[in-house]
């Protein structure tokens, strides 16, 4: 069987053109630079346990799709009179030359990379899917690219719900290290989404592991089932048996556990394979392959610290002003003690008036009550019995 190897995890604008040219899939000009990687990120592990968002049945995961963006190209995007936004894509199996039976066959794609809001104003993704604010700035942001129900997807978008770039705050696509990762601040803030959290520590071998973003370009999928198979101490991504295709790149990657992310999704196996003439996801069992690359949540704590960004503040992109001791013109002058001496201005001590006391009231003598009172009789308690 002949496997096709694809850059790494991002992907181009699908047309329905590359039908005869699908083996030399490449990304543009524009996103293409790229990790010297002979593997991207499109396999499937085990069973595919890709999901729509309609079809997760934990809230939990669906509340984590919702701070998910796709990365799609302003080619792809045209703002109706409504203001609303409408994606243009074209048809995922046929644009591919996809065999009938693969899944999501017929759901259009539109986005070429995925990422996540970790804070009001930053998107967190792949080094590799904004080469530079060049870049960024020909691509929005979009909430919302998803099927709430069965065969009906959400491509007519809300002007809240598109976000453009405003520039780079840190970048890395290191060839010796491999470290991949961008983050990206915003125009405006996106107030009505919840900013994602990220983990303080690496993960360690079995981490139980789930992956939302955009394969392949097409609505938000929700791919769990997965685990850690090497923490790669020392090094700046860990490796998963991750369900991931070209697409998925800037995924965030969340411990299936606590919620939180673990890292970004950037590399990883073959996507497809050739059979009867069409093509196939490439699958492999949970142990087998070279796995998928995450780059860990620890290099994007230390980018944001390097920028000054602390996500305890994410709505102050920058770092604090210290604010200095001494007083300056400014500052109100610290108010004067008052002191116990009497001055000019206060007012002697007003004598104190003389009371003449009454005289006392004679005691009355009590008059003795009488000795034959009757008693009242007892009433029975009805909770006695």
């Amino acid at each position: 069987m002949k496997k096709i190897d694809l850059p790494a995890r991002s992907l181009p604008l699908i047309k329905a053109t590359v039908l005869v040219t699908f083996c030399a899939w490449n990304v543009s000009a524009s996103f293409g630079q790229q990790l010297n990687s002979k593997k991207s990120p499109h396999v499937i592990y085990g069973e595919d346990n890709r999901k729509d968002l309609y079809e997760a049945q934990s809230e939990d995961l669906r509340n984590l799709a919702e701070s998910t963006v796709a990365l799609i190209e302003n080619t792809s995007l045209s703002q109706q009179a409504s203001g609303f936004f409408k994606i243009s894509g074209s048809k995922y199996g046929p644009s591919m030359g996809l065999c009938k039976t693969e899944k999501f066959y017929t759901q259009p794609a539109a986005a070429f990379c995925s990422g996540s809001l970790i804070a009001p104003n930053l998107i967190m993704t792949a080094g590799h899917c904004i080469k530079d604010v060049v870049d960024c700035k020909k691509a929005k942001f979009i909430f919302g690219f998803a099927l709430e129900k069965a065969d009906v997807v959400t491509t007519l978008i809300p002007p809240e719900d598109v976000a453009e770039c405003k520039k780079i705050v840190s970048r890395s696509l290191d060839e010796s290290t491999q470290n991949d990762y961008a983050i990206i601040e915003l125009k405006k803030p996106i107030t009505h989404r919840k900013p994602l959290k990220l983990s303080k520590t690496n993960p360690s071998v079995g981490t139980p592991l789930v992956v939302i973003g955009h394969p392949s370009g097409l609505p938000v999928k929700i791919a769990d089932g997965a685990n850690v198979r090497s923490a790669n101490v020392g090094s700046p991504f860990f490796v998963g048996n991750l369900d991931t295709y070209g697409g998925n790149s800037g995924s965030a990657v969340f411990n299936q556990k606590t919620g939180l992310i673990e890292g970004i999704l950037v590399r990883g196996e073959n996507d497809f394979e050739t059979r009867n003439g069409c093509q196939v996801s490439y699958v492999c069992t949970n142990n087998d392959c070279r796995g998928e690359d995450v780059t860990k949540s620890s290099e994007v704590f230390r980018a944001l610290a390097a920028a000054g960004i602390s996500l305890d503040k994410p709505d102050r992109p920058g770092p604090r002003p210290t604010a200095s001791p001494t007083a300056t013109a400014t500052q109100k002058p610290p108010r004067p003690t008052p002191t116990p001496t009497a001055t000019a201005t206060q007012n002697p001590p007003r004598p104190l008036p003389t009371v003449t006391p009454k005289p006392p009231r004679p005691r009355q003598t009590a008059t003795p009550r009488p000795t034959n009172r009757p008693r009242r009789p007892r009433t029975t308690n009805p909770w006695d019995n």
